[in-house]
């Protein structure tokens, strides 16, 4: 168990841009940060003291998509991801890489891992006295930054996470729709026309309104955008003839936000699938007075979905993406 006076020790500085926790973690527990999802241009660090055994450190953790672990043993670094097996229905583990990192731990270890964008590499840099080891690693992970004690002795353990793009002026909440490198998603579009810096997303699949919701309060300790795009509500459909009630309230209570903020928010219409209906929501987001890039319409009567029919083919990303562009002038090269 986590000593009660360690835990108190969490420290947040919005002005260095830095999520900080310090405590002594008893060996099977783990020290934790606030939930995010967001990839791309972050730091995360970890300063370890004591009787190094081993650690694991998470993006997520178990039953995230594309949740990850970077496990250093004494010897060795192994790499996992989370992902969502269609066969069981179940999130499960997969192995990524292991390699042996050749150093002498002390009792003093440090343990970095940046992330850049446009890509699902990490770089990994270890160090303890001498020793240094600096490589790239598979990681796209997301989620709840954490480190856990896989030895049997307590650790001293400083963790830290950084967004380095909080201070870009447009974000992105959003979900499955997100991704930079698949080309059955519209950011892959935005990014190879050359809009590829000036804005942050925290993004995850599956990801619904009400946990964006909480994500854009953290995000909001360590930056405030111009723009805030809330993408979110495939994952909350309509049913019953009614407004998704979890979607309703977050949606409006990140308005308030925005407008509390002096934050421009950016909604979308989120189309109708075989097997999930939005157009309450959609009519909701027409008259509501909010800018909107209005995805709905854009892709009615065409064919636009992959095979999955819930997310898009190459051609539906491109529309996605062309409609989007032409709501956010903002976006610049």
């Amino acid at each position: 168990m986590l000593l009660f006076a360690a835990v108190a020790a969490v420290a947040c500085s919005q002005q260095q841009g830095w999520e900080t926790a310090e405590a002594v973690v008893a060996p099977g527990e783990r020290l934790s940060l606030a939930e995010n999802y967001v990839r791309a241009y972050t730091d995360l660090v970890a300063d370890i003291t004591g009787d190094f055994k081993g650690v694991s450190i998470e993006r997520g953790g178990l039953g995230v998509y594309q949740g990850a672990v970077l496990k250093i043993t004494g010897d060795s670094v192994f790499v996992s991801e989370y992902c969502w097996y269609e066969e069981t229905e179940v999130t499960q583990v997969i192995a990524r890489e292991a390699f042996a990192h050749g150093l002498s731990l002390g009792d003093k270890v440090k343990v970095s891992l940046t992330t850049e964008k446009h890509n699902i590499i990490g770089h990994l840099d270890i160090r303890s006295g001498r020793d240094h080891l600096s490589r790239d690693i598979f990681w796209r992970g997301g989620g709840i930054p954490a480190i856990v004690n896989e030895g049997d002795s307590p650790l001293s353990v400083r963790l830290s996470f950084r967004r380095r793009d909080a201070s870009q002026p447009i974000w992105f909440l959003a979900d499955s729709y997100f991704s930079e490198y698949d080309p059955e998603r519209w950011p892959y579009y935005m990014v190879s026309e050359g809009f590829a810096e000036g804005w942050m997303a925290d993004h995850l699949p599956g990801g619904g309104s009400a946990q964006f919701l909480r994500c854009f309060k953290e995000d909001l300790k360590y930056g405030t955008p111009k723009i805030a795009v809330w993408m979110l509500g495939m994952n909350d459909p309509d049913r019953d003839g009614m407004l998704n009630e979890d979607w309703y309230s977050s949606t409006e209570e990140f308005l308030q936000i925005c407008s509390d903020k002096g934050i421009i928010p950016v909604l979308v219409t989120v189309p109708d699938v075989p097997a999930r209906c939005h157009s309450i929501k959609t009519e909701w987001v027409r008259n509501s007075g909010v800018r909107y890039a209005d995805w709905a319409a854009a892709v009615e009567g065409m064919e636009w979905l992959s095979g999955d029919e819930v997310h898009p083919s190459e051609d539906g990303a491109k529309i996605l993406w062309e409609t989007l562009r032409n709501a956010l002038p903002e976006l610049k090269r």
